[in-house]
């Protein structure tokens, strides 16, 4: 009897602590602000993400550029606006102030737009506040460390 017991209680926990990750099968669009740390040094931008699946293209852009993973390695060193723009399988990165944009990588070589189902296979840890809003917390490891 207290194996049962303890076997609808592990049942009941799993239940309430399993949850689906969320799919991003909608078009949005959100400002956001970047702190990147480098040698211990933080530095901060904002930004804006506008992303459709529905016509598979994401649009990224920074005030700043010039910590980020894909902006700054292209113009080191230099505090300019950067966007990512995907479209048509391509990422470009744009660099609108000066007249100036490249072809960074395609689709097939894993530069798409975020995958709406980015989350699958992703932890679930529970929920987690954040200025008095609760939120579910997810941990999923991304394709490259970032240093």
């Amino acid at each position: 009897m207290l194996k049962h017991i303890i076997l609808i209680v592990f049942a009941t926990i799993t239940i309430i602590t399993s949850k689906s990750p969320p799919v991003f099968n909608y078009s949005y669009q959100v400002t956001f602000q970047e702190t990147v740390i480098r040698n211990k040094i933080p530095y901060y931008t904002q930004g804006q993400e506008f992303y459709d699946p529905f016509k598979k293209r994401e649009r990224v852009d920074w005030a700043n550029g010039q910590h980020n993973a894909f902006c700054g390695t292209i113009l080191p060193n230099i505090n300019t606006p950067c966007n990512s723009l995907t479209v048509d399988g391509n990422r470009w990165q744009v660099f609108p102030a000066r007249s100036q944009c490249c072809l960074c990588c395609t689709s097939a070589q894993g530069c798409g737009i975020l995958r709406p189902d980015w989350l699958n296979g992703a932890d679930y840890q529970g929920e987690a506040d954040i200025d008095g809003v609760s939120y579910d917390k997810w941990h999923e490891k991304g394709t490259s460390v970032m240093i």
